[in-house]
């Protein structure tokens, strides 16, 4: 079973059907020394955490600095009532995403990899909140979201039985942060204000860039040990199941007692696509070891 780590709450605007469910690639070039590992193959020298913390340090936004915070007036905010409830919702689930992330923390502690990758999650989701819940008292949304309401959903989180299995925590992760990726794109192309449409598309990029690292930590497990292949497999069989399910507008799609959004069975059948490679590409690198071939250099394919 692939659990969802968020809340479905932040995933319930509707995807464009026209909009690209490809991760793009990270093109920047590091400015930083490299750091090379002498025992690692030479086509892959380079960590993995450490191409993933380069890249967050290259996108990174500050809420203080980054928002025209000074644009927004009270009392004339012509954000529609049902966008700014969605933008509430999605603002409590950052917060009960924290939970889930630090759990799957505790799972990948002996993976360097795995670990970078949710200390990022982890520290940009709590940004995300921040700046999610600035914007609502900003522009005077009611209900007002307290401290107390955060409390309760966060300790209703903990009841919640998570996965103790990495690979099913992880490819939960890859799900969750693709599909809010989508939603924030979504909710973006909807508002008229500057202010929230360029603060919904920065999240948008950084939900988009935490998906990534989930599938290259996935990728690079797969390298080490090709055994999780089937798992991944298996994973992937899941999705392609949910991600079949009809759905209609105004509902939310269900398989099994889980529930994803109308508009997100595409992107869930993208995904379990890309399971699939990952899987596939590990297998026939197996194969082809058994045989006696070293088979093509490893070769990252992107989301």
């Amino acid at each position: 079973m692939v659990t969802v780590f968020a809340s479905p709450a932040v995933l319930r605007a509707p995807r464009d059907a026209s909009e690209s469910l490809e991760l793009p690639e990270i093109s920047e070039k590091p400015k930083v020394p490299a750091i090379r590992d002498p025992h690692a193959a030479a086509h892959d020298r380079t960590p993995l955490y450490v191409r993933h913390q380069t890249a967050a340090d290259l996108a990174a936004w500050s809420v203080a600095r980054d928002i025209g915070w000074d644009r927004i007036r009270p009392g004339r905010n012509t954000t529609p009532a049902a966008t700014l409830d969605a933008l509430r919702d999605a603002c409590l689930t950052e917060a009960v995403q924290l939970v889930a992330v630090g759990r799957l923390a505790a799972v990948v502690a002996e993976d360097m990899d795995g670990s970078v990758a949710a200390s990022i999650v982890a520290g940009e989701g709590a940004k995300h909140f921040h700046a999610l819940r600035l914007y609502l008292d900003a522009s005077g949304h009611r209900p007002v979201l307290t401290e107390r309401e955060v409390d309760q959903s966060r300790r209703e989180a903990l009841d919640v039985e998570l996965p103790v299995d990495s690979v099913e925590c992880v490819v939960g992760l890859l799900l969750s942060e693709h599909l809010a990726s989508g939603t924030y794109r979504a909710l973006a192309g909807r508002t008229e204000d500057s202010v929230l449409r360029d603060l919904l598309r920065l999240i948008a990029a950084d939900k988009v860039r935490h998906a990534r690292m989930a599938a290259d930590v996935l990728e690079k497990w797969v390298e080490k040990d090709r055994s999780l292949a089937t798992r991944i497999s298996q994973a992937a069989a899941v999705l392609h199941a949910y991600g079949a399910q009809p759905g209609r507008p105004g509902s939310r799609e269900r398989s099994g007692g889980s529930g994803w959004p109308v508009g997100h069975s595409a992107s869930v059948r993208t995904l379990a696509n890309r399971l699939e490679r990952i899987s596939k590409g590990a297998l026939s690198r197996s194969r082809a070891a058994t045989v006696g071939s070293s088979g093509p250099g490893y070769s990252s394919d992107r989301l």
